[in-house]
């Protein structure tokens, strides 16, 4: 299993010189584990994508955005058995929640080569 940024493009050329790109940017990440009966973990995946399908001239750039990811990661600290207490427990740990904003964008430049 793939996970992490990936763009497939596919390009093909009409008479007039112009570009079709298909075009697949995919951006997943690992949000947690499963469980499996025999022991094992399952990985869970989310995956984020914007298919298009786009004409332009040799020289022309594409713009493609809006892979917008927006994350919380919830740290906790506590005193080894204190901070498991029932009630007093909160008074021996301390908890952050640090957020995390991405955006990914892809710049395309297609460019017909002529031999």
């Amino acid at each position: 299993m793939n996970v992490g940024i990936q763009l497939n493009v596919v390009a093909k050329t009409n008479t007039e010189g112009d570009i079709t790109l298909q075009i697949h940017p995919e951006v997943s990440l690992i949000t947690g584990f499963l469980k499996t009966p025999v022991g094992g973990e399952i990985p869970q995946v989310s995956r984020r994508f914007a298919d298009s399908t786009v004409r332009l001239r040799s020289g022309e750039t594409l713009v493609i955005g809006g892979l917008i990811s927006q994350r919380d990661l919830r740290l906790v600290q506590k005193v080894p058995l204190l901070g498991d207490l029932p009630i007093l427990g909160y008074l021996f740990k301390q908890t952050n929640t640090k957020r995390s904003n991405t955006e990914i964008m892809v710049f395309l430049t297609a460019t017909l080569w002529k031999e």
